[in-house]
């Protein structure tokens, strides 16, 4: 069932065509869900709403759980292309140690490795992502929430089948935070070009 018959191109879908390593950081210009390739959006996506309300509701090619992509998040979409990529535990935390890095360095303090993949503000979680991989290609994807409300993210999301142990069962209002509601004063547009110069630098894009 989709909620809105258009055509969305993500980003992603066009760095996956790539044959070579390569990155964007981007800003959704509209707001989608995105249903992981395992899940069911009965079972994951309030769809009377998002129909009722026009979002549209398309499925990636990765794992994870559904999420919703909207103007006030900063979505991190990555291929590397080698013969010997990294594991995705080892790439997980080397991407995590420079994303924590630089988001204390914007003034966003108590930054945390979390589950699986995430990034938490103490027990409140402000990133997450997945990857998805085939021989020779490594392709991350993740979305960090710079001022999207967690109470609009839980009018469209279900309660996922499956969560981190840190998450306790809180629902989606009680469990993510931002980088607004802290206070961090960078722009997002500066936050997208320090994003874009780290990665590029530390990952040798």
């Amino acid at each position: 069932m989709s909620s809105k018959k258009i055509h969305y191109t993500l980003p992603d879908s066009i760095l996956l065509d790539s044959e070579v390593s390569r990155l964007m950081v981007w800003q959704p210009e509209y707001p989608v869900i995105v249903v992981g390739q395992s899940n069911s959006p009965e079972k994951y996506v309030n769809l009377d709403k998002a129909l009722i309300d026009g979002i549209a509701v398309i499925k990636r090619p990765t794992g994870g759980e559904t999420v919703i992509l909207t103007p006030k998040m900063l979505i991190i979409s990555l291929v590397l292309r080698n013969s010997k990529l990294p594991g995705s535990k080892e790439f997980f935390l080397k991407i995590n140690t420079i994303l924590i890095s630089l988001l204390e360095k914007s003034g966003l303090q108590g930054v945390c490795y979390r589950g699986i993949s995430d990034l938490a503000v103490g027990d409140k979680k402000i990133l997450g992502s997945s990857i998805y991989r085939k021989t020779g290609m490594l392709f991350y994807h993740a979305v960090l929430n710079y001022g999207e409300s967690p109470e609009y993210i839980a009018s469209y999301l279900k309660h996922p089948v499956r969560e981190p142990d840190y998450r306790k069962g809180r629902s989606h209002s009680e469990f993510v935070t931002t980088m607004v509601h802290a206070g961090i004063p960078i722009s997002l547009s500066t936050l997208k070009l320090n994003l874009t110069r780290e990665l590029e630098e530390k990952l040798e894009i």
